[in-house]
């Protein structure tokens, strides 16, 4: 009798250890799940900031070939400006020479 009772308070001894073991291996487990939530939610945000900046990048690449689009044509009115400039001015250079040829 004395034999089973020791091994029946081994038995419990045994079963209190694996429960106490049990509920670390748990307490670990939620932990665990909790910085791999965390993880993810991190992974996640920076998803969406790289998806921002590459919005970003994308819209200050066109914004960039409009500006390039729109200096080159204000390039070429100026070039035709300058070129305008310098006919008139050969052109009041010639009325002005004309006129006091006339009047010589």
């Amino acid at each position: 009798m004395n034999k089973l009772y020791l091994q029946s308070l081994r038995a419990e001894q045994s079963i209190q250890e694996l429960r106490g073991q049990l509920l670390e291996a748990e307490s670990e487990s939620q932990e665990t799940r909790w910085h791999l939530s965390e993880a993810d939610r991190q992974i996640r945000d920076l998803h969406d900031s790289l998806g921002q900046a590459e919005k970003q990048q994308r819209d200050l690449e066109h914004e960039c070939e409009q500006i390039e689009h729109e200096s080159g044509r204000y390039e070429h009115a100026t070039d035709e400006a300058v070129a305008e400039s310098a006919a008139l001015r050969g052109a009041i250079l010639g009325a002005e020479a004309a006129q006091a040829g006339g009047r010589r």
